[in-house]
């Protein structure tokens, strides 16, 4: 439980709150929104997708690669970035 008080020349007014949310209204400040910035790869440079529910990007484009047998090759980079928070 969260308390505040106001004192009034007439007396003192105790208010009780049950979460920072009810609080945050009565003083009037509100959470900023959160928007995604798009990640991107540190092995390519290319923007990584989001997976739904979870913390985790991966990225999915290509990288272009000198093969064995000395031939250009491309593969799937597969790098995994974790964040923060879950969104």
């Amino acid at each position: 439980m969260l308390f505040y008080t106001k004192f009034y020349a007439g007396g003192i007014v105790l208010q009780v709150f049950n979460n920072f949310s009810d609080l945050g209204k009565a003083f009037g400040v509100h959470q900023k929104p959160r928007k995604d910035k798009p990640f991107t790869c540190r092995k390519c440079g290319g923007v990584m997708r989001h997976i739904p529910s979870t913390n985790i990007y991966l990225c999915e484009n290509e990288i272009d690669y000198i093969g064995e047998n000395g031939k250009p090759c491309t593969r799937v980079c597969g790098n995994r970035v974790l964040t923060k928070f879950i969104a």
